[in-house]
């Protein structure tokens, strides 16, 4: 689905196939592909960031 961001709310973004993990703390309203949501952290690829 689409995760609506809103600011102040933490992405916790990863690529699986560098295995890298990152968080980022939205300022505006940006758009996720999203996987999984828990609390105020969700989960997106990085490969949708931006």
């Amino acid at each position: 689905g689409i995760l609506q961001a809103k600011p102040g709310t933490t992405v916790k973004l990863y690529d699986l196939e560098r295995k890298l993990v990152s968080f980022y703390r939205v300022q505006g309203h940006k758009q996720f592909i999203f996987h999984s949501q828990v609390g105020r952290v969700s989960v997106a690829r990085l490969s949708d960031f931006g």
